[in-house]
């Protein structure tokens, strides 16, 4: 038994330390090209031009033939210069309007960013209505080329997507046991 701790801890350990570092090394190689950066600044700058309406920002990193799959009206796609025009405004309808980028990552031409959107609605935008509290995560996949977003896809975790639901009528929705009594 002690010769089986003697030789096979050793061998565990060695055999442990090395898919660690093959591991570290595939993650720094995956995400760690110059132009992959580059694409994660350049998401950051998007996001902090969305929050202020910098258009010219938007511009620069937009492209015209862009096309936000599921952005418009009903999930109908929205496509170049209307997107940026779409951008530009939301921070009119929302005060303290913040996004903040809680992780991304960068693989050949498509960045993946965890997104939280937070602020008080002032006027009705992207499906929440005015006097609501925005605080909602999503997933967003970004393709670019030559430098530019030329695709965009959200995904909303479905409780917040809930929360973003305008009352019925002048109430609010009753849910649960409550909505069953008259």
């Amino acid at each position: 038994m002690k010769r089986l701790l003697f030789y096979g801890l050793p061998a565990l350990f060695m055999l442990v330390t090395s898919c660690a570092d093959k591991t570290a090394e595939t993650t720094t190689t995956a995400s760690g090209s110059d132009t992959q950066k580059e694409m994660l600044e350049n998401n950051a700058k998007v996001m902090k031009a969305i929050e202020t309406g910098d258009t010219a920002v938007l511009a620069k990193y937009i492209s015209d033939d862009a096309v936000d799959h599921g952005g418009g009206p009903n999930g109908t796609d929205i496509k170049g210069p209307e997107i940026r025009r779409m951008l530009a405004d939301v921070h009119n309808h929302i005060e303290n309007f913040k996004m903040e980028i809680v992780e991304q990552a960068a693989s050949d031409d498509h960045i993946f960013s965890l997104t939280r959107i937070t602020g008080d609605v002032k006027s009705e935008v992207w499906g929440m209505h005015a006097g609501m509290k925005a605080d909602m995560t999503s997933v967003d996949v970004l393709k670019v080329r030559d430098g530019k977003l030329v695709d965009h896809w959200s995904y909303m975790n479905p409780a917040d997507m809930m929360k973003m639901m305008p009352p019925a009528g002048d109430k609010p929705m009753k849910m649960g046991a409550d909505s069953m009594k008259h």
